[in-house]
C-alpha cells in the first residue's frame, strides 16, 4: 500500500516532468546573469537576500510590476519548455535563497485548486537528510512552511504553482519540511 508521499506523488504527475528536466534546469539556472533576479516582495517575511528569475506569472502579478516576464521566458528556454508541458501550470521561477537568509514560518493564501511544488537544484546542507537534489516536492502553502540556507552558496530551487483539475483539501498534501515540526 502506498504511503501519503507516494500518494501525493501520484495526484500529482508533474513532479515526473520537473525531475526528468532537473539536470537541464539546473544547467540554466548556472547561466543566468545575476540582473535577471528581483527582490522577492513581503521583505518583512525573510531575512537576508532572497530573489527570483520569474518565468511564468499567470497570478500575482500585481506584486512584481514592470516585469518582463516574456524577456526571462526567452532567457530560460528550458524552464518554458518544460512549464508549457505541464497542463493549469500558472507561476514559474528559479529561486535564490542567499547564504544566511531565511524565509520565516508562515502561511499563504491561494485558490483550494493550486499547488505549489519546489524543485530542489541546490540544496542547503541540512536539507540533505530529507530532499535529494533533482527531487520535486510538492506542497500546501495554506499549511505553515519555511527556508533557511545554511550553506555557503545560494540555495537553489525550482518554484511551480499549478492549477489542479480539482479541489485540493487543506492539509491532504504531506508536510515535507521536517524544520518545522522543530520549530514550532
Amino acid at each position: 500500500m502506498p504511503n501519503e508521499v507516494e500518494m501525493a506523488r501520484q495526484r500529482f504527475g508533474f513532479l515526473e516532468i520537473l525531475e526528468r528536466h532537473a539536470e537541464a534546469m539546473r544547467a540554466e539556472f548556472e547561466t543566468l546573469p545575476s540582473s535577471l533576479f528581483i527582490p522577492m516582495p513581503s521583505t518583512e517575511m525573510y531575512q537576508g537576500v532572497w530573489t527570483a528569475c520569474i518565468v511564468k506569472l499567470e497570478q500575482y502579478g500585481e506584486e512584481f510590476e514592470g516585469l518582463d516576464v516574456e524577456a526571462n521566458r526567452r532567457r530560460c528556454p528550458v524552464a518554458a519548455a518544460v512549464m508549457d508541458q505541464i497542463p493549469g501550470a500558472i507561476v514559474g521561477a528559479y529561486l535564490a535563497l542567499a547564504p544566511g537568509a531565511s524565509l520565516r514560518i508562515h502561511t499563504d493564501i491561494r485558490d483550494d485548486d493550486v499547488i505549489r511544488c519546489h524543485l530542489g537544484l541546490r540544496l542547503a546542507p541540512h536539507e540533505h537528510a530529507y530532499w535529494k537534489e533533482g527531487t520535486a516536492r510538492p506542497m500546501d502553502i495554506r499549511m505553515p512552511h519555511a527556508a533557511r540556507n545554511d550553506g555557503e552558496v545560494p540555495r537553489i530551487t525550482f518554484l511551480l504553482d499549478v492549477r489542479m483539475p480539482f479541489v485540493i483539501p487543506t492539509g491532504s498534501v504531506p508536510a515535507w519540511n521536517p524544520d518545522l515540526a522543530q520549530a514550532t
